[in-house]
């Protein structure tokens, strides 16, 4: 391709489009703008499986355009939910990507993949970002968005709740499918996310998936019960090996008398008053200072803090109950799981201890005993089932984690129980 068919960007900044509330049409903007890397999209064969977003980023190779990346914006306080990226052939293997993931966590923004390909995961695998529990199950460190609408099933009749995108962290590479284990102690349902274009034709995922079986899903349910501690270490190595944002907060919040660039522009564009922004400096000041948020969260708990008033308000309005989670941001009593070290939502400090997300063998082992006090006390399995249940609802905070640990933990005594007939 001759360099005069490229666009130019002399500044060597790239351009971006978004909008906050309507979704902009990525085949529109490709077409009128970007005729190139539209005509190699049509050559390539390559679908846009999702052709509209709320943010569309050039990617440049020097002072050159050679490709895109689009996102969605997500509920939380600056997430991102990346849904498409191409770039010209010819400038593949220069790890865009990846640059992307680690400039978005660089940033102090939460990202998730929406629908990854085949290829996309094989990346990640590469650069420390997933890794394999067996040979075809991976764990990744990054959120993979599935549209519950998009989403097929080993049960028939079985659908996912009616929240619209759902995340997990579990993908099969032999069928090259997102992995979301709803029920894997009773009925073994397990959601898996749609054949992509991209990888029946890499990866013959649709011929593989004609067939899929009941034992092929009874073998992954087998995997992962009998992999757990493996799966809650990968997810722990996973967590310490992510790119952190690492914030100077002089730069992001400033010194009295003075106030920070980030602060005066949330003044100047009327999101706050310039006493709110003073409150939130004092504030901030004391929390870290006090070991209260780290520097990689500093942003997050900025953003958070110039929005509380309205999101309280939501809250109110919305009948918020923290009361279900077990566990809880100790500030905004948003859930939160044992692998997380500030919260998602607001930025604050957690204190969770990493031995808690590995102590399966000390609740297995007190659930042992505490079967055989109930065996020895007359209670019939279905009440110790019962029971079992219960205790496992008081412990669990709601999050996929504590679920997914909940029914392992009903398998474990179903299994004890078989063993003492």
């Amino acid at each position: 391709m001759s360099n005069n068919n490229y666009i130019i960007r002399e500044n060597f900044i790239a351009e971006v489009y978004h909008d906050d509330d309507e979704l902009l049409n990525t085949e529109e903007i490709l077409q009128d703008k970007y005729g190139y890397i539209s005509k190699s999209i049509s050559d390539e064969g390559y679908k846009l499986e999702h052709p509209e977003c709320n943010l569309f980023k050039e990617l440049l190779y020097e002072d050159k355009v050679v490709g895109f990346v689009t996102y969605d914006f997500t509920n939380g306080v600056g997430d991102f939910s990346l849904n498409e990226i191409y770039v010209l052939p010819e400038y593949r293997g220069n790890k865009y990507f990846i640059s992307e993931v680690e400039y978005m966590l660089m940033s102090g923004s939460t990202i998730s993949i929406y629908e990854p390909t085949h290829r996309l995961i094989e990346i990640m695998l590469d650069n420390d970002f997933a890794k394999k529990l067996d040979n075809n199950l991976v764990l990744t460190s990054i959120n993979l968005d599935v549209d519950e609408k998009k989403t097929e099933c080993n049960v028939e009749d079985q659908e996912l709740d009616e929240d619209l995108i759902h995340s997990c962290n579990l993908y099969d590479l032999n069928i090259s499918a997102c992995i979301i284990l709803d029920d894997i102690t009773n009925d073994n349902i397990i959601h898996y996310s749609r054949c992509l274009d991209d990888d029946n034709k890499y990866y013959s995922a649709g011929s593989i998936r004609e067939n899929l079986n009941k034992q092929y899903f009874e073998n992954i349910k087998d995997t992962i019960l009998s992999n757990h501690e493996k799966y809650v270490d990968i997810m722990m190595e996973l967590e310490d090996q992510k790119p952190k944002a690492n914030f100077d907060f002089d730069e992001v919040i400033g010194r009295p008398p003075n106030l920070s660039g980030y602060l005066e522009g949330l003044i100047e564009e009327d999101l706050i008053t310039r006493q709110k922004a003073l409150d939130i400096q004092a504030q901030m000041i004391d929390e870290y200072d006090n070991g209260l948020i780290l520097s990689e969260s500093l942003l997050r708990r900025l953003e958070y803090l110039s929005m509380e008033d309205l999101i309280n308000q939501e809250k109110e309005e919305e009948g918020f109950e923290s009361d279900e989670f077990y566990m809880k941001c100790p500030y905004c009593d948003f859930p939160t799981t044992p692998l997380d070290k500030t919260c998602e939502v607001c930025g604050f400090k957690l204190d969770n201890d990493p031995l808690d997300v590995g102590s399966f063998d000390d609740v297995q082992n007190g659930l042992i005993n505490s079967i055989i006090e109930m065996k020895n006390d007359g209670l019939s399995d279905e009440e110790i089932m019962d029971l079992t249940k219960e205790f496992i609802d008081e412990m669990s905070d709601g999050s996929e984690y504590d679920d997914e640990k909940g029914k392992m933990l009903l398998e474990f005594v179903s299994g004890e129980l078989n063993n003492l007939k």
